[in-house]
């Protein structure tokens, strides 16, 4: 009786004391960021020479062909907050993105959530997430290629036209994965 009378404080603050999201600084800096919408945009300029291959989950034609060049997406930090909460959370869980649901974020949350979290006003909005080691995914050139080449609707995501602003972030886990998160959106 004295040991649980000695244990139910600590279960008590324990069941009311919040969880606290472990942040990662976004690894994208203004080098970065400029980098990263430059290898989006020159993906979205060339959309006459790309088809896209799995979208249909996401209410894409499959194949959806882009025959006209998408207008550039211009950089967003609410949506950059949006995808460095999702790439912290990937990091430190050190997710294997390939076999579980990497857009299943810290607490259960979706993009949606995140998005909404950071106060930005959209009608729609998307993620893509990328994860690689050693030679694999280096730079945003070689993440926006890997999207392209994607069967996942991520090339969708990236070429959509309606889509207009972008925020991205990179973070590097312990054990040297590099998680690259796109979050894509069309303001209301």
């Amino acid at each position: 009786m004295k040991l649980l009378a000695l244990l139910m404080p600590l279960l008590f603050v324990g069941c009311i004391t919040p969880s606290i999201a472990i942040t990662k600084p976004n690894e994208l800096d203004a080098a970065g960021k400029t980098a990263f919408v430059a290898a989006i945009n020159a993906k979205r300029g060339d959309a006459t020479s790309i088809s896209c291959v799995g979208g249909a989950n996401l209410g894409y034609p499959n194949p959806q062909s882009y025959l006209a060049a998408s207008a550039p997406v211009s950089w967003n930090d609410k949506l950059a907050a949006a995808a460095l909460n999702n790439a912290s959370f990937l990091a430190t869980k050190q997710v294997d993105i390939s076999s579980g649901d990497p857009h299943n974020g810290a607490g259960n949350s979706t993009v949606f959530v995140r998005v909404s979290n950071t106060k930005y006003p959209f009608a729609e909005a998307g993620e893509t997430v990328a994860s690689g080691t050693g030679a694999f995914f280096r730079t945003a050139a070689e993440v926006a290629q890997g999207w392209q080449d994607s069967t996942n609707a991520h090339c969708n995501l990236m070429l959509d036209p309606s889509m207009k602003d972008v925020g991205g972030a990179l973070v590097t886990s312990s054990s040297g994965t590099r998680y690259w998160v796109m979050v894509i959106g069309k303001p209301q």
